[in-house]
């Protein structure tokens, strides 16, 4: 996802931080495979290379890293670069194609994480993305603690080639459980006859609340937003000429 745009007659695409400044210019940079992101034609990173090429943005908004200048020949080489992942990575991953070892969630449940309370239904849905030329078979079964229940807890499905396939899944939380608990379930997967063990997990939350240390930073918290704001002041270079 990204967004161009133009501030103060100067052109600016945002691009989250799919990639670094090290991306245009190092071709050894690591390639995140953590953030969803396809090998291939006109999807993933060739897709985002072709889009930053046909836009020509004068500036790159990077999170993480801030503003930087760019070129016409400096988006143009990370293209070059981009075309040599596919390749690369097929000879190192052990899979019949190497989506299936480059996306980590290729079989994942979403949302992964459900917050909800003991005595209620949760509704989820169990993502399969067929990365092959072929109809793929998956069965799963849910591992469950006792007493938990699942509409269906396993199901045997198909999968058209290069398809991604969504399969609702309701699970009920027993009325006695931990009201300040936290649940894992995940589920055996057998892949085209072969068993690939439990592949997925699923998060929920009946009651528990992570400690504010674990959560994510807020800006409305102000000791937060004074440390960012010391830290703004710090690394710019034009703050102390």
């Amino acid at each position: 996802m990204g967004l161009f745009s133009e501030i103060d007659g100067k052109s600016l695409f945002f691009v989250g931080d799919s990639l670094t400044q090290r991306s245009l210019v190092d071709r050894d940079t690591n390639v995140n495979c953590i953030n969803f992101c396809r090998l291939g034609k006109d999807v993933g990173f060739m897709k985002c290379a072709d889009i930053l090429i046909n836009c020509d943005p004068e500036y790159l908004a990077i999170s993480h890293y801030g503003i930087i200048k760019v070129s016409a020949d400096l988006l143009k080489k990370f293209k070059e670069f981009v075309l040599d992942y596919e390749p690369l990575l097929s000879d190192i991953i052990a899979q019949e194609n190497p989506n299936m070892g480059f996306d980590p969630n290729w079989i994942c449940f979403k949302p992964i994480r459900v917050i909800s309370k003991p005595g209620q239904k949760v509704a989820t849905k169990l993502i399969i993305r067929n990365y092959l030329n072929k109809k793929s078979t998956i069965t799963y079964k849910l591992n469950l603690p006792i007493k938990w229940k699942a509409d269906p807890s396993e199901e045997s499905l198909e999968v058209n080639p290069n398809t991604f396939l969504e399969t609702p899944i309701s699970i009920f939380i027993p009325k006695d459980e931990n009201p300040r608990g936290r649940t894992i379930i995940t589920a055996d997967i057998i892949w085209n006859n072969k068993n690939i063990g439990p592949f997925p997990d699923l998060m929920i939350d009946h009651g528990y609340i992570p400690l504010s240390n674990w959560c994510a930073w807020n800006p409305n918290k102000e000791v937060n937003l004074f440390f960012w704001i010391l830290n703004s002041i710090k690394n710019s270079k034009s703050f102390f000429k």
